[in-house]
C-alpha cells in the first residue's frame, strides 16, 4: 500500500474540542460522576432523618464533580498553551510501519516516528481520527478527516487503522446500541 500524505492545522477550538470529549467519554469519567450523584443522594438521606452530616456529603457530591469538570476544561487548555508546535501545520506520512509526523511552527520544527507497535487504540468521530498509545506513553493523535484528500486515502487509513490498533468506528457503535 503506497504511504498517505496529508497535512492540516488544528485551530485551539478543534483540539480543545476533540480532546475534552475524549476526557468526558471515558468510563472511568462517567463511573465517578456516577458515584458523587450517589454520594449526594446519601447526603440527602442523612438530611431527611435529620443528620447534620449529610449536608457534608451534599457538598462533595455536588461540589467534586463540578470541580473535575473544571479541572479538564483547564488541563485541557493548559496543553494547548504549553505544548510548542501545536498550533503550527502538520505533514504526516501514514505507512504500514507507521506515522512519519513534521510540526512547523514560528520557531522550528519537530519531527518524529512513531511504529505502530507504539500505539494501542484508535476511534473514529464523525468529523476526527484519535490514536492513543499505550497507559505508559500518553501519546495521543488527532488527525481530522478533512486532512484527506480523496476517500480512497481515508478508507486506506481506516484499513491501516482496524490492522494496527483497536479500531472503534463511530457508526459502528452508533449501530450496536
Amino acid at each position: 500500500m503506497e504511504p498517505i500524505v496529508i497535512e492540516f492545522q488544528l485551530t485551539k477550538s478543534e483540539f480543545l474540542y476533540v480532546l475534552r470529549r475524549e476526557l468526558v467519554r471515558r468510563k472511568n469519567f462517567i463511573v465517578t460522576m456516577i458515584l458523587y450523584g450517589i454520594v449526594a443522594l446519601i447526603g440527602v438521606a442523612l438530611m431527611a432523618m435529620q443528620e447534620s452530616s449529610g449536608i457534608f456529603f451534599i457538598l462533595v457530591g455536588v461540589v467534586s464533580p463540578l470541580y473535575f469538570i473544571f479541572l479538564v476544561y483547564r488541563m485541557t487548555s493548559r496543553i494547548w498553551n504549553r505544548t510548542p508546535g501545536i498550533e503550527g501545520t502538520s505533514k504526516i506520512v501514514i505507512s504500514e510501519t507507521g506515522i512519519e509526523s513534521t510540526q512547523s511552527y514560528v520557531g522550528g520544527e519537530n519531527r518524529s516516528i512513531v511504529e505502530w507497535s507504539q500505539y494501542r487504540t484508535s476511534h473514529e468521530s464523525q468529523d476526527f481520527f484519535l490514536i492513543r498509545g499505550s497507559q505508559k506513553k500518553a501519546r495521543l493523535r488527532i488527525i481530522p478527516k478533512k486532512a484527506f484528500s480523496s476517500e480512497v486515502d481515508l478508507a486506506n487509513f481506516r484499513e491501516i487503522l482496524e490492522r494496527f490498533t483497536v479500531f472503534k468506528n463511530a457508526k459502528s457503535e452508533r449501530t450496536k446500541k
